[in-house]
């Protein structure tokens, strides 16, 4: 049976590995492509689809954020989706550590659609 100091140690110590800033990534690098942050150059802007957990607000989320930094390009009002502008790689790192999001894609035709052929 684990002893109850032995437990709260273990939980301290992996309490204290998150706050560190080691493990600040923990939260955010896995929810997008690490190609969005290759590309990122300094003064660039990024267009990201960002996905929401659907029990979540939206707009809540984005509040904590400086208005400035993040521009709503599409809210999609029926799904938990939100197409946006960042204005720099750390508004983006600001929103993703956040519970409430779930990813963010780029916004990029993955299949083109045949075209269709006019009739005569």
């Amino acid at each position: 049976m684990i002893q109850l100091p032995s437990l709260l140690i273990a939980l301290v110590v992996g309490l204290g590995c998150c706050t560190m800033a080691g493990c600040a990534t923990v939260g955010f690098s896995d929810k997008v492509s690490s190609l969005v942050w290759a590309s990122w150059g300094d003064g660039q802007t990024r267009d990201l689809v960002v996905e929401f957990d659907h029990a979540s607000n939206k707009q809540t989320a984005l509040a904590l954020l400086p208005a400035q930094e993040v521009e709503v390009l599409k809210d999609y009002d029926a799904l938990p989706l939100m197409f946006l502008r960042f204005h720099s790689a750390a508004s983006l790192k600001a929103l993703l550590v956040n519970a409430s999001v779930v990813n963010a894609y780029e916004d990029r035709q993955e299949n083109k659609l045949p075209q269709r052929k006019e009739k005569p």
